[in-house]
């Protein structure tokens, strides 16, 4: 068993580290990260399956050290040049394999499923900076408007609007538990930046 980290540090780029805290942890061959992407493709990142293919992709597989993985397209794409695999997929079914240059590693909701977590495996990671940022915009908006007691109701029903609907999107990314509850977020992400962008409503205007 172990730990993994993962992580999005910008947007295209994925990674993966493994903390042990036994050497038993350290010794095992068969770790396989499933991380699923905002756009429901699936990489099966498996220590025992397609291994050239995703050493040359950018894994670190280890019986001895440490174990970690980062991921790019254009790594993916040296990895996998064709759809000639069995780690990546266009969805969770494992129906149609694709290419390492068809993966989309964009912003959204990303899941992950490490098979030897002592902490369970399953939960998703929100990588959405423009979001995060498109609420900071309407809260720096909110609190001029209150500094210069020129208070505007638009400006402040559409963060208060924004930030609900933020904290419940939140609350359901952390109690996630299977793939139907990450698309359902991803599905709620998308509603709250088209109605960040001015082109969704979240309900009725006041």
């Amino acid at each position: 068993m172990g730990y993994l980290r993962f992580s999005v540090p910008s947007t295209g780029t994925i990674n993966g580290i493994k903390f042990v805290i036994a050497t038993a942890d350290v010794t095992e061959a068969d770790d396989r990260y499933d991380v699923v992407t905002p756009a429901g493709q699936l990489l099966e990142i498996d220590e025992t399956s397609d291994t050239a293919l995703w050493t040359t992709a950018g894994a670190a597989f280890s019986t001895t050290g440490i174990e970690a993985w980062n991921f790019t397209v254009a790594s993916l794409t040296a990895g996998f040049p064709d759809n000639v695999n069995t780690s990546l997929y266009s969805d969770t079914t494992k129906t149609t394999a694709i290419a390492g240059s068809a993966v989309a590693l964009g912003e959204g909701a990303y899941s992950v499923n490490y098979n030897n977590d002592d902490d369970g495996g399953y939960r998703l990671h929100l990588h959405i900076p423009t979001i995060l940022a498109d609420i900071d915009t309407l809260a720096d908006a909110v609190i001029n408007d209150q500094c210069n007691c020129e208070p505007t109701a638009a400006n402040a029903q559409k963060y208060i609007k924004a930030r609900a609907y933020f904290d419940l999107l939140t609350y359901k990314a952390n109690t996630a538990a299977n793939e139907a509850d990450r698309a359902e977020v991803q599905a709620m992400l998308n509603t709250l930046s088209n109605f960040l962008g001015g082109t969704d409503e979240l309900c009725g205007t006041c």
